[in-house]
């Protein structure tokens, strides 16, 4: 797989500036655009029918479309604009001409933050991204909201969904893995994992996450498995308290990996994070972060963040899509052997 990772979520970004990136993907011999539609600053895909119903009630999640907030880090847009069905039906028509398949991306249980602003009772005590993964209303409520979106996406043919699976809590004062891993409950994060995983499989897709809580500092055993059936978007080998498990933790686990590391990062409106042309262009996709080499990776992605969002005004991603495109070019050449 060689995948452009698109954050859609923080930017709006128009059909016009994603088929422009398809296009730049296609002549560099890119395989798969993940397509990512929320995070805390922004929610921006309006699916049919923008209701959950579960047994602890419904849920509409159209007030919640649109710009999130900013955490003082991190900031929308301001366009308070999202894509609708008959744009996304436009991207994935882009995407097919093109030979690029799409991997949708909602982000679950942290990342949350632009929906959980409309439902904060569902929210992790002391965190306003993350859902409670002790309270079966927030389980049940993330749960019906991976069903909806996996069930529109695999009717428009995707055979990957990737649930995001990455920082949780990390606004609750500490590192969220490092907290749930001290204090025992990482097992809830096991369990939602793998229930992720299978309403993702039920739709006939295959499940993707990134790596931070998959077997968290190498603890494979003491929280239960998690299913290997999950292609993990390895992207951090972790810092000071934050400890992930190792490339080859997961490797021998029996997952399949693809390289993101975290150290070839494209991130607008930060400079000191952004990857050049000449920089990609030493992109070794078997050297992961932290330096660590597997052998034969299942593929490899370049990550195009939006941390600052507004830094390129209110332009549908025009700008961040010209900015790119040399980049996107550079980075291919390194991955065309996967």
């Amino acid at each position: 797989m060689r995948i452009l990772f698109l954050d859609a979520g923080r930017k709006y970004f128009s059909v016009e500036s994603i088929s422009s990136i398809v296009v730049a993907m296609r002549d560099a011999g890119f395989s798969h655009l993940a397509l990512y539609v929320s995070d805390n600053q922004g929610f921006r895909l309006a699916v049919p029918g923008m209701t959950i119903a579960t047994e602890y009630g419904t849920y509409d999640l159209t007030p919640a479309l649109g710009d999130g907030y900013s955490d003082g880090i991190m900031t929308p847009d301001g366009s308070n604009a999202y894509l609708k069905n008959d744009d996304m039906e436009a991207v994935m028509s882009c995407a097919a001409e093109n030979g690029i398949g799409v991997i949708p991306v909602v982000n679950m249980p942290g990342h949350l933050g632009a929906i959980l602003e409309q439902f904060p009772h569902l929210r992790r005590y002391g965190s306003r991204s993350s859902i409670d993964l002790q309270n079966p209303e927030s389980i049940a409520f993330a749960h019906g909201l991976l069903d909806k979106y996996a069930a529109y996406f695999a009717s428009l043919g995707c055979e990957y969904f990737h649930f995001g699976a990455d920082e949780y809590a990390n606004d609750s004062g500490m590192m969220g893995f490092e907290r749930i891993y001290r204090d025992g409950t990482m097992g809830d994060f096991v369990k939602f994992v793998n229930s992720c995983a299978a309403i993702i499989k039920s739709h006939g897709m295959t499940p993707v996450c990134f790596n931070d809580g998959i077997y968290y500092a190498g603890d494979a055993e003491t929280y239960g498995k998690i299913d290997d059936d999950i292609v993990v978007m390895y992207w951090s080998r972790g810092w000071s308290g934050y400890e992930l498990a190792s490339p080859s933790v997961l490797a021998r686990a029996g997952f399949r990996l693809v390289n993101a590391n975290s150290e070839y990062y494209w991130v607008l409106g930060r400079p000191d994070w952004q990857l050049d042309a000449e920089k990609a262009s030493t992109f070794d996709p078997a050297v992961f972060s932290g330096g660590e080499k597997i052998g034969s990776p299942f593929g490899a992605a370049l990550c195009m963040w939006c941390d600052k969002a507004d830094a390129d005004g209110i332009d549908g991603g025009a700008a961040a899509a010209k900015k790119i495109a040399p980049v996107i070019k550079a980075f291919g050449e390194r991955i065309a052997g996967i």
